[in-house]
């Protein structure tokens, strides 16, 4: 047996999918969807630490290591995790002379020169070996295949009018060679009806099985049908039941991509799986009539489909991971494509067009290489031992009833019906084969499926609808993303009474956006106490209460449609179309309405572009406006406005008595806030008015004069404020997080090194994706313990 390749779906996904092929290869089959509820890769993937800690759990020993080169890894265990170009991770499977196996999440198995592997391996290894706990686990066929999504009982008339047609098709099938044989010896006999009679009879037959076959088609098409209603509109429905930390942790090309797999399976279930149904029932149909003729015959012919089967066996794997390959890379060029169209402009300014396109033409030149190799495989060895024995299979059993013929065991019809018959047995086997490593492609579709079914959709257990009171309290909220190492909200309380308005305001990163999701309900925080109208935010309809809260988010959507659907887009109070056009206008900022040719009814481009970043600002703070909500949520609403236009909007938005939390870059727009939160590090670390802030030295203060020095003396002067010399210094938080920890790296056993320097490495060499924070390394202590000197 080959060694498992586990493909990843997403680019954060390789640390679960080296860890679930090694897992398969020691017995425990584990797909990359068991493997994210023990470990959510988050929006950086996995550390080398978690990628340990995961496996540990699962019942393994893992120790750690580090080396110069490949070469040093010849007698270390395998299989071994390899850190890969300093962002990916691969199973180093083994080390033959000058090539190295690895199994490549992203591309499945391949074979490298020892040279080009040296140029990608980073340093660090993970050998695991079971411990005595390890557990086996064997696959479910169809484990992870929702079977109550193809059998319902509404579908029951569907499949038992199709099953009915089907026996009517084996019957037909199995009256083939009956009818050749009858007719043959009534021939030699001296009947000279038979032909006429026989002719007759094939006639009507032919036109019964044409208006069957048509029939079957059908009913084929409803079951289709259904099963692909509930299977796409099943998953689109529950995608959108699931929490916004799952959008967070994916990218939407990732998301598509698995929705996109519900159509590979739709395909495969209205073609393939139905191909396969009918060849398989054909196949045993055909075997019974030999089995009736002769049992030498039939063992002929288990012995030409065992050749066959062979040769399937063999090149079945290769084949596999062949197609594997080329989805992989073609899905690369895929990327750059969609990279390259959507960032053309910058990529032109840049001269990096020829660049981009040696990206594209190496991915798919990879694709078209893994192409080439499985059609040598799939059309050109299998293929061509399919055709073999389709041509040949029915002449070697003519050849072996001949004899049989002579010795008065079969008659002269009975050989000639089988050897017609046999043909479509030899043509179904080919048919069958193929479709079973459709099979194999498909249940990797359904696996990707899986991740939108497991992940737990957002909690509505609250049945209060109506908000009492806008006023806002956090009590020690803390929040960190689903597999994120660090906090990115911690000990926040905050209190703001109804009709305040506050503004939250820190460096990038400080989670001021985190913060304003969370107020949304759209985060749930994983520890503290989030109350609206002094209810907890659990109690309520989760639909009820977002009704209430308008929202303007950094990261503008639009959806296609018109503008006036845009504007409108879950709207449902009563007005009409007028007075809502009306109240538009009459917050007067979006007065280019008026020259636009279809005005209202023009048609926005599904991310906007057709308008510029100004107006579509506008035009989502007109949106949330137009709900008039009783909590207003507004982050960086106004980045993309010019001083004039901002300074209407601020206007209109100061008209409207509701709860205000604004998000702003720029201080200035929030000078008259009733209240100021410093955030720093996901903690609050100033909070009160402009000016109780600008008159003692902090963050706040340090801030603002990045912004505006000038202004900062003035006012410094003006509350009389002592003078600091120069630019005033910026006020860390007292954070032990902030503290650097020693790393991973610092414990790990050189490989074939007697000694090495040591150094603290603070860009995490082991994270897949963006960086590691360093404070999660220290944990690695304990594996230390464990690491072994080699060499």
């Amino acid at each position: 047996m080959g060694f498992p390749a586990v493909l990843q779906a997403a680019a954060t996904e390789c640390g679960l999918g080296v860890g679930a092929s090694v897992l398969q290869h020691y017995g425990r089959y584990q797909t990359i969807s068991d493997l994210r509820l023990i470990a959510e890769p988050g929006r950086e993937g996995l550390s080398m630490l978690q990628v340990r800690n995961l496996l540990m759990a699962e019942g393994m020993d893992v120790g750690a290591y580090k080396a110069n080169s490949l070469e040093q890894l010849r007698d270390i265990g395998k299989p071994a995790i390899l850190h890969w170009n300093n962002s990916h991770y691969v199973v180093l499977v083994r080390i033959r002379k000058d090539r190295v196996h690895i199994m490549d999440p992203a591309t499945g198995m391949k074979v490298i020169p020892l040279q080009e592997a040296e140029g990608s391996f980073s340093g660090s290894v993970l050998v695991p070996t079971p411990r005595k706990d390890f557990k086996k686990k064997s696959r479910k066929v169809f484990q992870d295949w929702q079977l109550n999504t193809f059998f319902t009982k509404k579908m029951f008339a569907q499949y038992a009018v199709f099953v009915v047609l089907l026996v009517i098709t084996y019957s037909v099938t199995f009256a083939v060679p009956v009818v050749i044989q009858s007719v043959v010896d009534a021939q030699l006999r001296g009947h000279e009806d038979a032909i006429l009679v026989a002719t007759i009879g094939v006639v009507v037959g032919v036109a019964g099985y044409y208006l069957v076959s048509i029939a079957r088609a059908a009913a084929l098409a409803s079951i289709v049908s259904s099963i692909g209603y509930q299977l796409l509109g099943g998953m689109f429905k529950r995608l959108l039941k699931l929490p916004l930390t799952y959008f967070a942790l994916r990218s939407p090309g990732d998301i598509l991509y698995r929705l996109s797999s519900v159509n590979t399976l739709r395909n495969f279930l209205s073609t393939n799986l139905t191909e396969l149904v009918i060849n398989i029932g054909t196949m045993i149909v055909i075997l019974v009539f030999i089995a009736q003729q002769s049992r030498e015959i039939l063992i002929i012919t288990f012995v030409v489909l065992a050749v066959l089967m062979l040769i399937w066996f063999v090149t079945a794997r290769p084949t596999s991971q062949a197609l594997d390959a080329e989805y992989a890379h073609a899905s690369e060029a895929q990327v750059v494509e969609l990279d390259a169209i959507n960032t053309v402009a910058s990529m032109k300014m840049t001269g990096s067009a020829s660049s981009t396109y040696e990206t594209w033409r190496e991915a798919y030149k990879q694709s078209l290489a893994s192409m080439r190799r499985r059609m040598v495989l799939q059309q050109g060895v299998l293929g061509s031992a399919a055709s073999v024995v389709q041509l040949g299979g029915p002449l070697i059993l003519l050849l072996a009833s001949l004899p049989l013929v002579n010795q008065g065991v079969l008659t002269l019809g009975q050989a000639i019906a089988t050897e017609g018959i046999s043909a479509m047995l030899f043509s179904s086997i080919s048919s069958t084969m193929f479709g079973i490593m459709n099979i194999i492609a498909v249940d990797r579709a359904v696996a990707r499926i899986v991740d939108i079914q497991r992940y737990d959709p957002e909690q509505d257990g609250g049945t209060i609808t109506k908000l009492a009171s806008s006023d806002i309290e956090l009590e020690n909220v803390n929040f960190t993303y689903p597999g994120g190492t660090q906090p990115v909200l911690s000990e926040v309380s905050i209190t703001v009474p109804e009709g305040h308005d506050i503004a939250l305001v820190g460096s990038s990163g400080s989670g001021k956006s985190t913060l304003a999701m969370l107020l949304c309900s759209l985060y749930s925080p994983v520890s503290g106490t989030i109350r609206m109208g002094g209810i907890n935010v659990q109690d309520y309809s989760l639909d009820a209460l977002r009704s209430h809260i308008g929202y303007v988010p950094q990261q503008l959507q639009t959806r296609g449609g018109t503008l006036y659907e845009n504007l409108t887009a879950g709207l449902d109070d009563g007005r009409t179309r007028e007075e809502i056009e009306a109240d538009v206008l009459s917050m007067g900022i979006l007065d280019f309405v008026k020259g636009l040719p279809m005005g209202f009814d023009t048609i926005m481009s599904s991310d906007g572009e057709n308008f510029s970043g100004g107006q579509r600002q506008r035009i989502a703070i007109v949106t949330a406006l137009l709900r008039r909500p009783r909590i207003l949520v507004l982050d960086e609403a106004t980045s993309a406005l010019d001083t004039t236009t901002e300074r209407q909007v601020t206007e209109l938005i100061a008209r409207y008595k509701c709860t205000k939390v604004v998000v702003a870059h720029r201080l200035s727009t929030i000078r008259n806030a009733q209240r100021i939160i410093v955030l720093e590090g996901g903690r609050i670390i100033q909070s009160g008015s402009h000016d109780e802030l600008i008159r003692v030295p902090g963050r706040y203060r340090d801030l603002y004069y990045l912004e505006d020095p000038e202004s900062i003396a003035q006012e410094i002067r003006a509350h009389e404020a002592p003078q600091t010399q120069g630019k005033p210094q910026v006020q860390e938080p007292q954070d032990e997080q902030r503290e650097y920890e020693e790393s991973l790296y610092d414990h790990m056993a050189w490989v074939g090194v007697e000694s090495a320097p040591r150094f603290r490495c603070r860009t995490s060499f082991w994270s897949s994706g963006s960086r590691y924070r360093e404070a999660t390394a220290a944990r690695m202590h304990k594996a230390a313990d464990n690491s072994r000197w080699l060499g």
